[in-house]
């Protein structure tokens, strides 16, 4: 099974976009040869089944499309393999490949005449990517050529972001900075200061180590308190960074603004258009209420306010994960898990309600969705803040891999 549009993980340090144009160029560990079935839009993103044939079978499809080349060619195609991903930002991307692509077409040029097979390259302006394919033998020269028409391009975006906005009943944003990782996620409004939970380090010790994130303004030590302090920095990105340590046990300082910035300490390996790892916060009271965004389902999520590092996972129905299994699972999506404090599913057993799931049913068939490829299950449970969710789940022959929710239908 393969999603067109999301996410190839060969290891955790790099994951390659599969985009529908180039997907049968980069299945270097899958079977040889995989033929697509069918594709389905939801929400602007694709997913595809796929099925492995034979050679045979395959002979057979290329004799009833004349326009296909022969099999040997469309073996070699087969065997190209991506040379670089990168993510460049849209501004440095535009200046790599020149007015109305000029700059990328000579460069695809000069590429070509040292490569003995075809060479292939791949933009997208808006997320500042670049692929490029070759065959094996070609790869070391075609990487080198590339690396050195973007130097010195590169060192120009350093402080270049991407913002993903979300529907605005979130209100809230997803700043990417360069490279692979989610940095911040933001809730909007600003903080400096930060409170410190209960430590049994001394005063001179705590400032050691908030201090190596960055200058103090002031440090306060509480008597007769929960709460070992606070303490407040001269910059709001020395606060943030601050939030995110394993030493001490640190929370945003809220206590006068409505509206303060909330970072989880999970550093995702993920790519902005498939929101793998991303958690979408709807509300700010004692518990923050959410989604986490994972290989392209949602899964409702609870962060508790006083502890930043620990991430409540809510239990979807069906998938039957235990907490070591989806654990697994996201390391395996490529998650860093190395942070995570604790994974908690809960453990209630969800009914189905007849009367909304057939109103979802008929909603999808009214789309145009083929329903042989969705389950549609609406837990009845309460649970805070998620006893209304419906979830309709995608299967394929295997399990039920990705999840579309439909809040408002």
């Amino acid at each position: 099974m393969c999603h067109v549009g999301y996410h190839l993980v060969r290891d955790p340090a790099t994951i390659l976009h599969v985009h529908p144009s180039s997907a049968l160029r980069i299945f270097g560990d899958l079977p040889q040869w995989v033929v697509y079935e069918s594709v389905i839009d939801t929400h602007k993103k694709y997913m595809s089944n796929t099925s492995t044939v034979s050679e045979n079978d395959l002979l057979k499809f290329v004799s009833k499309n004349e326009q296909l080349e022969d099999i040997q060619t469309l073996r070699d195609s087969l065997v190209m393999e991506p040379v670089l991903f990168d993510e460049i930002g849209s501004f440095t991307l535009s200046k790599f490949c020149g007015f109305r692509n000029v700059a990328l077409e000579d460069f695809k040029a000069q590429v070509s005449d040292i490569c003995s097979g075809p060479v292939i390259i791949e933009v997208t302006r808006n997320k500042g990517e670049v692929v490029m394919y070759t065959r094996k033998e070609d790869r070391s020269r075609a990487t080198e050529m590339l690396h050195l028409e973007m130097n010195g391009i590169v060192d120009e975006i350093k402080n270049e972001m991407y913002e993903v906005h979300f529907e605005p009943s979130f209100q809230q944003r997803v700043v990417l900075k360069q490279g692979f990782l989610v940095n911040e996620l933001l809730l909007g409004g600003d903080f400096r200061g930060v409170v410190i939970q209960c430590t049994k380090f001394t005063r001179e010790e705590v400032r050691s180590i908030l201090e190596k994130y960055g200058p103090l303004e002031k440090l306060i030590q509480f008597d007769h308190s929960r709460a070992w302090g606070k303490a407040v920095f001269m910059k709001s990105e020395h606060a943030q960074l601050a939030i995110a340590s394993t030493v001490l046990n640190i929370h945003p300082d809220n206590s006068n603004q409505e509206i303060t910035e909330c970072k989880i300490t999970l550093e995702w390996c993920l790519r902005s258009n498939t929101g793998l790892g991303f958690i979408l916060f709807d509300g700010s009271d004692e518990l923050h209420n959410g989604h986490l965004l994972l290989a392209g389902g949602q899964y409702p999520v609870k962060v508790h306010s006083h502890r930043v590092n620990q991430l409540n996972v809510q239990r979807i129905p069906v998938l039957g994960f235990n907490e070591t299994n989806l654990r697994d699972y996201m390391i395996t999506r490529g998650v860093d898990m190395t942070h995570v404090e604790k994974v908690i599913l809960y453990k209630q057993q969800p009914k189905d309600c007849f009367k909304l799931r057939t109103k979802i049913e008929r909603f999808l068939v009214d789309k145009n969705f083929d329903m042989t490829l969705f389950k549609v299950v609406v837990p009845t449970v309460t649970v805070k803040n998620f006893s209304s969710r419906a979830f309709v789940l995608v299967v394929d022959e295997n399990t039920s891999t990705c999840i579309q929710r439909y809040d408002k239908i």
